[in-house]
């Protein structure tokens, strides 16, 4: 009896020591449950503050994006405004140049015309004075050449005068001969 009961004794004292252990074994997996847990908890809030992190980051990078791009913006309107300026300065310069050139360059024309005026008035006067002179040469051989027309005319009828009054005398002289003879 003391063997069955010994026996009885192992047996509960074993079924105890399963039960003990089953709830070790279920301790150590509510444990490993529950670091798991505390592990997923802790990545969570990990993660969480991670996150709050980036959009705190993101945020600051905008603001920070945002103030940079309007200091560009500020800077690149003030360097347009300064290249505008100096482009408006140098338009400016460039437009007196170019009147200085234009009036200079207008001013050689003038100056050139009126040479080229005078050298022409020049010319014109040689040429009507070249004119002149052959007009009164042609004027003269044509008086030279009438002065001898005339004179020959002249000649001619001195000769036709000769000629015919020798004619006339020869006639009277014949006619008086003639008439010489019938006395």
């Amino acid at each position: 009896m003391l063997a069955n009961r010994i026996s009885m004794l192992q047996f509960e004292e074993d079924k105890i020591l399963k039960k003990i252990q089953q709830t070790r074994k279920r301790a150590e997996e509510i444990m490993l449950a529950k670091q798991r847990n505390d592990d997923m908890f802790d990545k969570r809030m990990r993660d969480k503050e991670m996150k709050m992190q980036q959009e705190e980051e993101n945020r600051q990078k905008y603001f920070n994006d945002r103030a940079h791009r309007s200091i560009i913006k500020k800077e690149n309107k003030k360097a347009i405004l300064n290249a505008n300026n100096k482009d408006f300065k140098i338009g400016k310069s460039l437009t007196i140049e170019h009147d200085n050139y234009k009036r200079g360059f207008q001013e050689n024309v003038r100056k050139s015309n009126h040479l080229k005026k005078e050298k022409i008035r020049s010319e014109e006067e040689i040429r009507s004075e070249k004119l002149r002179q052959i007009e009164e040469e042609k004027i003269r051989e044509n008086q030279e050449f009438y002065n001898d027309r005339v004179e020959m005319e002249r000649q001619r009828i001195l000769e036709e005068e000769k000629r015919i009054k020798v004619t006339k005398l020869s006639n009277l002289f014949s006619k008086w001969r003639s008439l010489r003879k019938s006395y």
